[in-house]
């Protein structure tokens, strides 16, 4: 079996010697990249090893003589596969590169150009609950939901009778008080005149005059109550305060009412405002907006801040606002359902702002920046940006952006300086194309 075996090494050193100067040769005519000095240093390493088997001297055990020379062979031939495959590679075959990773972005737009939009109800500047100022039942009612009325119209009535009797009893009290007062100043006089004679006394003429300064003064008193009575009368009937509409009668004919209950709401002749509310801890009220009413989505017409509440509603948390509507809002019909659409967030000193979403922001213990994408070769750049204010879903960039700029809008934190990327087509436009 050694001799066998000897015999092989030397069949394979004599191919070696016969075939390589034709095979460089056709590898070289060839001109295929990489193959030339792939082959020649696979060729070269099993030359070395097929020498050094020649070179092993016999040993005196045939069996393990076999053995080592198996193994030795075999190892000749596994540095033969790894050396063509890695060693012998050309330097100028072009290695794979792995394919860009696949990323969502976001442009970069103004905050102004983001909207909110409040649904709210048309209302009249100035609105009035209007009630008697004098309890009494209701016998007469002029006026309904939806009327047009003019300033001093009468609307409802009271069963005057009560009134008209009180009056009357005043009216009375107030003859009786004149006569008493008349009597009183005429002692008075004649008492006067008698004590210049020293015919009565200073004290009886005192009190003369005492009683009738108590009985003018009862007098004024009857005839200030009479009156309050007469114009009580009066208020039996219940008058328009000014020029408006009528929105609603909640009290209706038969009705006994107390002082101050309303029985009707009357909207006052004027300009017409949106009432809003407005989310807590939310810094959306603008000076300026556009309104559009629910019936009539196409016509906006302007909308300018009046009113915003200072403290936000204890059951619903939201900051009532009034929006006074110009234009065509003008004659909006009262109760209709309005839509106030407010601009993106107003900025001090006139400095631009971005809106962007918070997983765009990246902080490497630098500070705040995002990833920029270049246009034209997909890299990503870092570069740092300062936040204005951080929503929980978007954040105010005041510095470091431009308008049009598409950055990164997720992932932030997995892609590196200089990596090439593909931007992934959005979803909104894939389902119209």
């Amino acid at each position: 079996m050694y001799f066998s075996l000897k015999v092989r090494m030397s069949k394979a050193l004599f191919f070696y010697n016969h075939y390589y100067v034709d095979w460089s040769r056709h590898a070289v005519n060839n001109s295929r990249p990489g193959l030339n000095s792939r082959w020649q240093t696979s060729i070269q390493l099993f030359r070395t090893v097929v020498e050094m088997q020649m070179k092993i001297r016999t040993l005196k055990t045939f069996a393990g003589t076999s053995r080592w020379y198996l193994l030795v062979f075999l190892t000749g031939v596994l540095v033969v596969i790894v050396g063509g495959a890695v060693l012998g590679r050309d330097k100028n075959t072009p290695v794979e590169s792995p394919a860009p990773r696949l990323v969502r972005t976001f442009t970069v737009i103004s905050a102004s150009g983001s909207v909110a939009e409040f649904t709210g109800v048309i209302h009249a500047r100035t609105e009035s609950d209007l009630g008697f100022r004098v309890p009494g039942k209701i016998i007469e009612k002029l006026v309904k939901d939806g009327d047009r009325v003019k300033r001093g119209q009468a609307l409802m009535r009271l069963d005057p009778t009560d009134l008209q009797l009180a009056a009357a009893a005043a009216r009375e009290a107030v003859e009786a008080a004149r006569a008493q007062n008349k009597l009183a100043l005429a002692d008075e006089l004649r008492l006067r005149k008698l004590v210049t004679m020293k015919a009565v006394s200073v004290q009886e003429y005192e009190r003369a005059k005492s009683s009738a300064d108590a009985t003018t003064a009862q007098l004024g008193s009857a005839v200030a109550y009479s009156a309050q009575l007469d114009n009580q009368v009066g208020y039996a009937v219940l008058k328009a305060e000014a020029d408006g509409v009528i929105m609603e009668t909640p009290a209706d004919v038969g009705q006994v009412v107390a002082a101050g209950t309303v029985v009707i709401r009357l909207a006052h002749v004027g300009p017409r405002e949106a009432v809003v509310n407005l989310p807590e801890g939310e810094a959306m009220a603008k000076s300026t907006a556009v309104a559009n009413l629910y019936a009539d989505p196409d016509q906006t017409f302007p909308a300018q801040l009046r009113e915003l509440s200072a403290m936000a509603d204890p059951l619903t948390r939201t900051y009532q606002a009034r929006y006074t509507l110009s234009g065509a809002g003008e004659n909006a019909p009262l109760g209709a359902t309005v839509t106030v659409h407010l601009n993106g967030e107003e900025t001090d000193g006139g400095v631009q702002q971005y809106e962007i979403p918070i997983g765009a922001l990246y902080d490497g213990g630098t500070g705040p920046s995002v990833w920029v994408i270049h246009p034209d070769t997909s890299i990503v750049s870092r570069r740092s940006v300062e936040v204005a204010k951080l929503g929980s879903e978007t954040a105010l960039i005041s510095k470091g952006l431009k308008p049009g700029e598409q950055i990164l809008a997720l992932g932030a934190h997995l892609v590196t300086e200089g990596e090439q990327v593909k931007i992934l087509a959005d979803p909104a436009q894939e389902r119209k194309s």
